[in-house]
């Protein structure tokens, strides 16, 4: 039994009202008609069946669509003006513009029951604001919430996100999401298991879920899909990690509070794949975090020799507070980016000693936690790479020049430019 935000049904939404309590026979679909408007404003929507101003706008429950058939696709941007227990079983936007929702002057809550959908062709859409008066917060009552995202345009979620006690959120789609605000436990005083998989995130699809905030939510976080980017301060979100399977990834350079393990081809690298980051895994409080490469995993370490080479600035970092943990088979990868080994960067023997450091300072072995190895990389013949205890290290590979006649040799010298030739 559902309570609509008016009492008085038509018959046209498929429901039967009695004494102003609805039974839902079909849940009520709402289309927008295109342009910037109040949510609260009849003549900006239309309903499914007649096509024309409803009896009441969606104020209450059903699924709501952006844009109507055949509207004109212009950016838009929609107030929603709502009482903040206003609560809607989904949203679904379709027009080619982007679509922004900002809260209105009294309300800065919208409460979602089961998903949100954009569709391929969907323009970008953005949810809440970093205006004051416009922010827009979303949570989730329900025990299963799926956002699907399969355009090449993000879902942006502005402000915060409460998931509902013992619910799972799962972000799916070939899209990209990103949440700016906080994830929350929005009941996380009842929740006293903090890896209950009942609650929490899940990652799937090939998409990337961005988490910039400060999160606290204390539930799990699976990883099927696609790549989990956390770079705000997650260390108070204390559920275990686990990413599983290839074409997975852990990227970011925030702070993961819960235990984490990668493996069946998953892939984990600080900053992003491809892009210098520094990335820590640490609980808020005295406890620690441990990070485990299980089997098949990969640890992608990205140096940009255009940089200066500092921790975290020049070549990924990774701070480990619990135990470092690996397997027979996890491979340590070495990424230049769009470098080369032509470059003279190359010239020059180098190692690196810090590129994990754990509570005390540098973690003494972390090679013997890639029982697989250095993962092959073609060096053009200028060199390779090797690692011992905790430090990895470039040898470059030189070829003899011929000896120069004297009188050349003079010349050389005097020029300054007698050197070791590197191989071709």
């Amino acid at each position: 039994m559902r309570i609509p935000h008016n009492s008085i049904l038509t018959a046209a939404l498929g429901l039967i009202a009695v004494g102003g309590i609805s039974s839902a026979i079909a849940a009520p679909s709402f289309y927008w008609r295109g342009g910037n408007g109040n949510w609260n404003n009849n003549a900006n929507w239309a309903d499914l069946t007649q096509w024309q101003n409803t009896a009441y706008n969606p104020g209450n429950y059903g699924v709501v669509a952006f844009n109507a058939p055949g509207s004109t696709a212009t950016s838009q941007t929609i107030t929603f003006d709502l009482p903040s227990w206003s609560t809607f079983d989904g949203m679904e936007f379709n027009t080619a513009a982007s679509t922004s929702i900002i809260g209105g002057s009294s309300s800065n809550e919208m409460r979602l029951y089961k998903s949100i959908t954009v569709n391929s062709g969907a323009g970008a859409v953005n949810i809440g604001s970093t205006v004051n008066g416009q922010q827009l917060n979303l949570k989730l009552n329900s025990e299963a919430n799926t956002w699907t995202n399969n355009s090449s345009n993000g879902l942006n979620v502005q402000n915060n996100l409460a998931i509902g006690n013992h619910s799972m959120l799962t972000v799916n789609g070939s899209g990209n999401t990103t949440v700016q605000g906080v994830v929350s436990q929005s009941q996380a005083n009842n929740v006293t298991t903090p890896n209950d998989h009942s609650n929490g995130l899940t990652k799937t699809g090939t998409g990337t879920l961005t988490l910039n905030g400060n999160n606290t939510y204390v539930g799990v976080t699976n990883v099927t899909g696609g790549t989990l980017a956390v770079n705000g301060d997650s260390s108070a979100a204390t559920g275990i990690v686990k990413v599983s399977g290839a074409g997975t990834a852990l990227v970011g350079n925030g702070t993961v509070g819960g235990n984490t393990t990668l493996s069946n081809g998953a892939t984990h690298s600080a900053g992003g794949i491809g892009t210098v980051g520094l990335q820590t895994f640490d609980k808020a409080g005295a406890a620690t975090t441990n990070l485990t490469y299980g089997s098949g995993s990969i640890f992608s370490w990205t140096l940009d020799t255009a940089l200066t080479q500092t921790r975290g600035v020049g070549y990924d970092a990774v701070n480990v507070t619990g135990t470092l943990a690996g397997s027979a088979d996890s491979l340590f990868k070495v990424d230049i980016g769009s470098g080369s080994f032509e470059d003279t960067f190359w010239d020059t023997a180098r190692s690196w000693n810090d590129i994990f450091m754990g509570a005390n300072g540098a973690i003494a072995d972390w090679t013997s936690i890639f029982g697989g190895g250095l993962a092959a990389i073609n060096t053009n013949g200028q060199g390779s790479f090797s690692f011992s205890g905790n430090s990895l290290s470039w040898n470059p590979v030189y070829s003899p020049v011929p000896e120069p006649t004297g009188a050349l040799a003079g010349l050389l010298l005097v020029a300054g430019i007698l050197r070791r030739r590197r191989t071709a």
